[in-house]
């Protein structure tokens, strides 16, 4: 399933993944790296090398200022068993889809860190194969069913939670759809994405449903058999032994 050896590369991906070892033999988190690792980081920044080597270095200070290494597996999994995210299926371009329900995100029972490492652990298995990491994850933001307790009007976990995920990880994040964001998080959008680079904010879009069974919603974002089996789609099953599964 992984990109195993340079074999497996184009003409493209291998001159930028070459140059980028050469250029990065001395971090410490790359000399961990395999070729997909390698693959995967290329296409982060769509081959190109100043940006990837630049998300490297960024990836390697964040994973310094920010404890996310320590948040043990329990939190994980318990934040995962939740419902905090769902199997789906691809969209319409053939993106593997990160689907996210936000009524299962309480800010004050998982902490923002617990919710970045989640996150970035479900887009390494939504790119655990060559294909997904040259088209790019799709990450879906469900906000049907949230209240009070759901929302943080903390614009800096909001920040830091779009730089980490967006910016600060070694994936290639192609596409960002929120599905029925309410208008309290909407606001909090307008206020932090100035904040944010043009390369992030671009890819994102809302999208609202009535969650009443009707999937007309989805036309242009995949097919209806793609969706989750909680909105009547197709793609069911236990979310975290698929993911540890994928992780291996």
């Amino acid at each position: 399933m992984l990109c195993k050896d340079d074999n497996d590369l184009t003409p493209d991906e291998l001159m930028c993944v070459r140059e980028l070892r050469e250029r990065l033999k001395n971090l410490e988190f790359t000399r961990r790296y395999v070729t997909h690792d390698w693959l995967k980081l290329a296409w982060a920044r769509n081959l190109d090398v100043n940006k990837a080597e630049a998300l490297a270095w960024r990836h390697e200070d964040l994973l310094k200022k920010l404890p996310i290494r320590e948040i043990p597996e329990s939190e994980i999994q318990r934040n995962f068993s939740a419902g905090f995210s769902v199997k789906a299926g691809r969209d319409l371009d053939g993106r593997p889809m990160g689907w996210v329900r936000m009524r299962f995100m309480a800010p004050s029972a998982i902490p923002i860190l617990c919710g970045i490492k989640s996150t970035w652990m479900a887009l390494d298995a939504a790119l655990a194969d060559p294909a997904s990491v040259r088209l790019g994850v799709c990450l879906v933001y469900d906000f049907a069913g949230i209240g009070l307790k759901n929302i943080t009007l903390n614009v800096g976990d909001i920040k830091k939670g779009a730089l980490a995920v967006g910016l600060g990880h070694i994936s290639h994040i192609s596409r960002v759809m929120f599905v029925d964001a309410p208008f309290i998080f909407r606001a909090a959008w307008a206020a932090v994405s100035p904040l944010l680079p043009s390369s992030l904010t671009e890819v994102v879009t809302f999208v609202n449903t009535t969650h009443d069974g009707d999937v007309e919603w989805c036309a242009g974002v995949c097919e209806p058999s793609e969706l989750p089996a909680y909105l009547g789609g197709g793609v069911d099953g236990d979310y975290y032994p698929w993911l540890t599964t994928r992780l291996v």
